[in-house]
């Protein structure tokens, strides 16, 4: 393509004639030269060829021109006719045009004169490859800077605003007119989370960028939370040239965070504060009592049975009546009471700056003359009882825990026979505490005796409805008393350090037996469950190391559940060892997940594979419910970060059936089968392998 141009002869200085260079060949910028008679005498100096007697004419010119064609490039469509004529004009003749190999180069000529007399041609050719693909990149720039979504803004090294993009005004609302020249401290007048204006510019002056969230104010006044990153951009040399800001709005991750934050310290069904929650307004009355020598009393209360509402009435009613009973008490409790649902039937009341047993008392007796009134529900008249226990700091108590203790322990008291309903704790009441102590010893005994043994609870391939692997659960099968719960002496191993040893017999077991059925055919993984010490064992690595070498099982048949209250008290640490597991090729499970207080910005950092959803949102999800939007909402997300969703506590066709709409991709729980010892989860499997299909189908079409 061929562009003439005509621009205006540069005016010549005395300085300027006497500069003398060589005649090069055609490259970025080259000059050329022809006299018009006889021998030329160059004047290269300033880039002219002069004619010493004469003037030079078209022919000349045109000779001249024509003979350099080739060595310039010259495309034959260059109008040579046009050249001359524009040359020998008022004004030099300019062409643009790309050569044979794509170089963009630029050619002026002009006829020098002497008191209005031509004394010679004068031209040069500019390469103007690098120009073009300068220009070129600098409007692609251009382009991506308006396609971005985020605001963008650039500042001088002063903090004056010079340029800002499309998404800035989508962002804020001002145009860029309305910014240019201003600083931006206008976007976020009430900011002052990190210490103000003057501390973010000087840890920027200081390090070169900065980042953080600031509260930001749009043109109409509306706040919203903002997620700034500033960059100082250098010059050659090192000095700060311009800084670059790039605005993000957060206000739908806050949102999920408050929700996520809400539902971590807050009961699903009832919206009441949970344990955690209620643990931690607990230390801190706790602490304010320490200072102000004032008295502090916990209340445990357990409805009277309860089982038989969800047995005669359905989940569903039991559901309603719990949120009714947490609506009536909450309504009598002061303003700086705290109430607490801890799952199930049971709930906690902290009563700070309480006088002392009279006043504890009166509460108690408030909260169960409340109750006595009947509660309706689908129109029927039901009437319940409750059982209250109350400790009183700091007789009974001066941690969180010991207190909630003692008061379960007197609520249990009360319910075999307190007069008034309530009861308070009682040092007598400490039997248990001894109880726990011989539960200790006998568990040292046990482990040397090997009284325990390993069962396991198939998980379910929702898409095939098939055994895809098993979960490892210990039993204690203590000689002459028969099996104990596991609620009873894992909190006892895991308080006094005898889960390491427990836990790696179990590890050992379960790897052995995994691989039992692989040569048998069964391609069963197997889950383990860590507990909060073991995950915190410098030696936990080496032992499940061990453990799959000795069995021959593949690591990655071989998953480790933790839960989210093991890793978050040490997260760093248990960060480092995860991930020492997963190298192991061990698939890594998040257990009982939403029951912590882990966040969506540490789950992130998890190197999980498998995201359990704790069985008691199970339990209690029946459609169009809060907690089955809460369980929907784990599904969700579980699966948009890649990991394989397992519902824990499955017990019935309805849950089967809500969490196959959900996306959930493994089932697990009593619909399908209670742990089993390994020559009957064998049975079980080869039942499930028959023609007749899986041994739970019968028993889920008949619910």
């Amino acid at each position: 393509m061929i562009d003439q141009v005509n621009k205006p002869r540069p005016k010549q200085s005395p300085e300027y004639r006497q500069r003398r260079a060589p005649m090069a060949e055609p490259g970025p910028a080259t000059a050329f030269f022809r006299r018009a008679a006889g021998t030329p005498r160059w004047r290269v100096e300033h880039d002219q060829a002069a004619w010493p007697t004469g003037c030079p004419g078209p022919e000349d010119i045109e000779r001249f021109l024509a003979q350099r064609r080739a060595a310039l490039g010259l495309e034959p469509a260059v109008d040579l006719g046009g050249c001359l004529a524009a040359a020998l004009g008022p004004e030099p003749w300019a062409v643009q045009w790309a050569d044979s190999q794509g170089r963009r180069r630029l050619l002026l000529v002009a006829v020098t004169k002497d008191d209005c007399r031509a004394r010679g041609l004068a031209g040069v050719i500019v390469d103007q490859t690098g120009q073009q693909a300068h220009r070129e990149r600098a409007e692609l720039l251009d382009q991506v800077l308006e396609c971005a979504s985020e605001g963008i803004m650039v500042t001088d090294r002063d903090g004056h605003i010079i340029m800002v993009n499309r998404g800035f005004s989508e962002l804020t609302g001002f145009d860029a007119v309305e910014v240019i020249g201003r600083t931006p401290e206008f976007l976020y007048p009430h900011d002052d989370h990190h210490g103000g204006h003057g501390q973010i510019w000087r840890e920027l002056a200081a390090t070169g960028r900065w980042r953080g969230e600031v509260a930001s104010l749009r043109k109409n006044g509306q706040a919203y939370p903002q997620l700034l990153h500033l960059q100082a951009i250098k010059g050659p040399g090192g000095q700060v040239r311009n800084y670059v800001g790039d605005m993000h709005d957060i206000t739908s991750i806050k949102r999920t965070e408050e929700q996520i934050a809400h539902q971590v310290y807050h009961d699903p069904l009832t919206g009441l504060p949970n344990r955690l929650l209620f643990q931690d307004r607990l230390e801190m009355a706790l602490a304010h009592a320490k200072r102000q020598r004032d008295g502090v009393a916990v209340l445990f209360m357990d409805l009277d049975n309860f089982k038989h509402v969800n047995d005669s009435l359905g989940h569903a009613a039991g559901d309603k009546l719990l949120v009714a009973v947490a609506r009536r008490l909450l309504a009598k409790v002061r303003r700086e009471d705290t109430m607490a649902r801890l799952g199930g039937d049971d709930f906690l009341f902290l009563l700070p700056e309480t006088a002392g047993e009279d006043e504890a008392g009166q509460v108690a007796q408030q909260m169960l003359d409340e109750l006595a009134r009947p509660f309706r529900l689908g129109g029927k008249k039901l009437h319940i009882r409750a059982s209250v226990g109350i400790a009183l700091f700091p007789n009974d108590g001066q941690t969180p825990e010991k207190l909630i203790a003692n008061a379960e322990l007197a609520m249990y008291r009360a319910k075999e026979g307190c007069r008034e309903g309530y009861c308070f704790f009682e040092p007598a009441l400490n039997q248990k505490v001894r109880h726990r102590l011989e539960l200790e010893n006998r568990l040292r005994t046990a482990l040397q005796k090997e009284e325990f043994l390993v069962c396991y609870q198939p998980k379910i391939d929702l898409a095939s409805l098939r055994t895809v692997g098993v979960e490892a659960l210990v039993r204690w099968r203590r000689p002459g008393v028969g099996l104990i719960s596991p609620g009873e002496f894992i909190p006892v191993a895991e308080e006094t350090g005898l889960i390491i040893p427990l836990g790696r017999w179990v590890l050992r077991q379960a790897c052995q037996q995994a691989q039992r059925w692989r040569e048998q055919g069964r391609q069963l993984s197997v889950a383990v469950n860590l507990s909060p010490r073991q995950l915190l064992d410098p030696d936990l690595t080496r032992a499940v190391a061990e453990a799959l070498e000795e069995s021959g099982l593949p690591p990655e048949q071989l998953e480790l559940e933790i839960t989210e209250n093991a890793v978050m008290p040490s997260l760093e640490l248990a960060l480092g060892r995860l991930a020492e597991l997963a190298a192991l090729g061990a698939r890594l499970a998040m257990d009982d997940f939403g029951r912590g207080y882990s966040s969506l910005y540490h789950l992130h950092r998890l190197p999980i594979d498998i995201l359990k959803v704790d069985q008691y949102f199970i339990k209690e999800m029946t459609p169009h419910s809060r907690v089955s939007s809460i369980v929907e909402a784990m599904v969700a997300m579980g699966r948009s970060m890649g990991l394989v969703v397992v519902a824990e506590g499955v017990e019935n066709k309805r849950h089967l059936e809500m969490l196959a709409g959900m996306g959930c991709h493994q089932l697990q729980g009593f619909l399908f089968s209670r742990p089993l010892e390994p020559p009957r989860l064998e049975d079980y499997l080869a039942r499930e392998e028959a023609a007749s299909g899986p041994p739970w189908l019968g028993a889920s079409r008949r619910q």
